[in-house]
């Protein structure tokens, strides 16, 4: 049981971080770097069952990506190291291209230890809906009370952030990157919720991801943005496979009715939050209407053309925009990649990361365009690259897939784990989850996993 407590705490951490009063902003870092270390020479000397994530890592399309990794942080090193002065290792941005790296193999030992710890392919992933299902909770309890609320900008504080219109408007939940991997981060996660909701007839799901959806809603419009695509491209892709237009029609109308109910609530209860996707609504409708590019478009428009004059595209210039003033910063990811490493850097990890993402190891890739559109918004927004939380959301679900449904488990899964369930942590030991029987009672059956 404590072994499982301290499982499910590790995997919060890495995945939110919150600020703690000792370790500072490199913690984080260090529990990347130390966990698996352990966890590799405590499995091979005990020889207990925890290797079998770190075979995921022999996979082709994860090796390839962690290889395609390591000879992009290294080039991006020797190259800011060839063009500027460097003072210390943070300078030659090798930890930080390195991070990717980081994290599927973390996601690899966590998804090994789910699996050694009695958990079956879905178990494994309603860790992470509990998980974000209490994110949501505490941000719809923050949006109700102040006193919560504040608990959030704490946090937010606490981890550097200063902008006082962000933190009095949004801020809702525990994390440290409240506007950006998390909100994203919840958005991939509730989309694969809804996803297997209708692929794998999980509809117990749905409450799930309506609370993880909440979390997002309240702190960024870019995670809802992702959210509504994915859902859009799973299901238009589904149905239409099948030729089922008119299940499909019927899923637009219940999804559009449920976002007009999310935007009630939200004019009702935060105005201000609500304000910022009106804000959004409008800028995009002068977009494709008047050809206008107003709001963020006026910024990010411009940014997306920038690329590396001469060579320099071709072998980058060893800085990153964002460090810049003003008039010359970008937040976009794939900007800052260009410019940092050139396609030298960029075609290499940007087109392994993509073939990880559309590995085929279910009946359908539909789950794989729909991340690919995630990861586009992602680096669209942000330095995708370098945020563990957005990461994780990718190499999590992927990996959970890759480890259970290429194993053993794939014969329990395709004996009946497909079913109407979900259930929490099941801290004492590996019990079947809450299963709902014909008569619409739910029973506890025990199943073997």
């Amino acid at each position: 049981m404590m072994g499982r407590l301290l499982l499910y705490a590790y995997v919060f951490y890495v995945i939110y971080a919150p600020p703690l009063p000792f370790g500072g902003g490199l913690l984080r870092t260090i529990v990347l770097i130390i966990v698996p270390v352990l966890v590799f020479f405590g499995g091979a000397l005990s020889k207990r069952p925890y290797m079998a994530g770190f075979r995921l890592l022999r996979k082709p399309v994860i090796a390839a990506f962690l290889i395609a990794t390591l000879f992009g942080a290294l080039y991006v090193a020797i190259l800011v190291t060839s063009t500027a002065v460097v003072s210390d290792l943070q300078s030659t941005r090798l930890v930080q291209n390195l991070l990717p790296a980081l994290v599927v193999v973390n996601a690899a030992v966590i998804v090994g230890l789910l699996k050694a710890t009695g958990h079956s392919r879905w178990r494994a992933f309603e860790v992470l809906l509990w998980m974000g299902s209490f994110q949501g909770i505490f941000s719809i309890a923050g949006a109700l009370a102040e006193p919560i609320h504040d608990i959030s900008r704490s946090l937010y504080a606490a981890s550097g952030g200063m902008n006082e219109f962000v933190a009095s408007d949004r801020i809702y939940g525990l994390s440290t990157d409240f506007t950006y991997g998390t909100a994203i981060y919840h958005g991939i996660l509730a989309a694969v919720a809804i996803w297997y909701m209708v692929s794998e007839r999980k509809r117990c799901y749905v409450v799930p991801a309506l609370l993880i959806i909440a979390t997002s809603a309240l702190n960024a419009r870019t995670g809802v943005l992702v959210f509504v695509g994915m859902v859009s491209i799973c299901l238009v892709l589904h149905y239409m496979a099948r030729l089922n237009v008119i299940r499909l029609t019927a899923v637009i109308l219940v999804g559009w009715g449920i976002l007009y109910l999310v935007t009630e609530l939200l004019r009702d209860f935060v105005p201000a939050v609500y304000a910022t996707y009106e804000a959004f609504i409008q800028d995009t409708r002068n977009l494709i209407y008047l050809d206008q590019y107003t709001g963020n478009y006026s910024v990010l428009v411009p940014e997306i053309q920038r690329v590396p004059q001469g060579l320099g595209l071709i072998f980058g210039e060893g800085r990153r925009l964002y460090d810049l003033g003003a008039g010359e910063r970008t937040d976009i990811g794939f900007t800052n990649d260009l410019f940092l490493g050139g396609l030298m850097y960029v075609v290499p990890v940007y087109f392994c990361f993509i073939v990880f993402l559309m590995s085929k190891v279910s009946s359908s890739r539909v789950l794989g365009v729909a991340l690919v559109f995630a990861a586009v918004v992602s680096s669209m927004k942000g330095e995708m690259f370098h945020n563990a939380s957005i990461l994780f959301a990718f190499a999590l679900v992927k990996l959970i897939e890759l480890q259970f449904l290429d194993s053993t488990d794939a014969s329990h899964h395709a004996e009946g784990d497909r079913g109407e369930t979900i259930s929490g942590p099941s801290l004492p030991g590996p019990r079947a989850p809450f299963e709902r029987g014909r008569s619409g009672t739910w029973l506890r059956e025990r199943r073997e996993s």
